[in-house]
């Protein structure tokens, strides 16, 4: 049957007040704060925080002469951060935790990220920082995360004791 031929079918798929709502202003029905990472959208805060750590935690000379690798970088704001040469990694001096412990927050504990696990925080957090012993400090971490342990899927089954059967006599 024809479009036009079926006028009862066409008049119910129309709604009356279909112009109307085209007139209308979008609602936003969930704010975007419940939904997105806010803070992930706003680098400008996590580049100031690691400019001030690493103006409060110089380098050791040790770290700075680790085959040359490190440069300091003009970033778009105009502000120079030191970065690894080849990766352009943000270089974390290894004894900020407070800074290390907000980067976690922000990449694994916060829920949008979804308490990725050991394996998935590393990778985020490789490509864009670096301090030395990252992988063993981020392992620590999430050890100590409740909300990780809780969840983890144990792969192992726990052995039963082994005991002795009573022999009847």
């Amino acid at each position: 049957m024809k479009g036009k031929v079926n006028s009862a079918a066409d008049a119910l798929s129309r709604a009356d007040d279909m112009e109307k709502c085209k007139e209308r202003e979008p609602t936003i029905v969930i704010p975007a704060n419940s939904f997105l990472n806010r803070v992930l959208l706003d680098s400008n805060t996590t580049i100031t925080k690691i400019r001030e750590s690493q103006g409060r935690f110089p380098m050791t000379e040790k770290e700075d002469q680790e085959g040359g690798i490190y440069q300091k970088v003009i970033d778009l704001d105009g502000g120079a951060t030191v970065r690894r040469r080849k990766s352009n990694e943000a270089i974390i001096p290894s004894n900020d935790e407070e800074l290390k412990c907000y980067l976690m927050e922000i990449h694994h504990d916060h829920p949008t990220a979804g308490h990725p696990g050991r394996d998935e925080s590393l990778k985020i957090l490789k490509t864009h920082y670096y301090w030395p012993q990252m992988t063993k400090w981020i392992e620590q971490y999430i050890q100590g995360c409740a909300t990780c342990q809780e969840s983890k899927i144990l792969t192992h089954r726990p052995k039963t004791p082994l005991y002795k059967i009573p022999v009847p006599e």
